[in-house]
């Protein structure tokens, strides 16, 4: 699979949910302020994983569905994003 880019905002959608094919990393390469942040939750069988990922954070995704959502602590109505790597090991 390779690397393969996420790019989340809260302009075009703030979750996305998708397969992941084979056991992977998952890191949190780049915010549009310190205050945003990450939620990632990874299902592989019965088992299900939850983490919350800052920027550099990353995390085990194996073989199954991922989903990830963004968010910022403070409010407002400004636009705010993060941006992931998935990179299969």
């Amino acid at each position: 699979m390779g690397a393969e880019i996420i790019a989340l905002n809260s302009r075009t959608g703030q979750h996305i949910t998708r397969p992941v094919i084979a056991d992977s990393t998952l890191t949190c390469n780049e915010t549009t302020a310190s205050d945003v942040y990450t939620h990632a939750i990874s299902t592989s069988g019965s088992s299900i994983t939850q983490q919350t990922l800052a920027l550099g954070d990353g995390m085990f995704v194996p073989k199954g569905t991922l989903t990830v959502w963004v968010f910022r602590k403070l409010g407002g109505d400004d636009l705010f994003g993060a941006e992931m790597e998935l990179k299969s090991v």
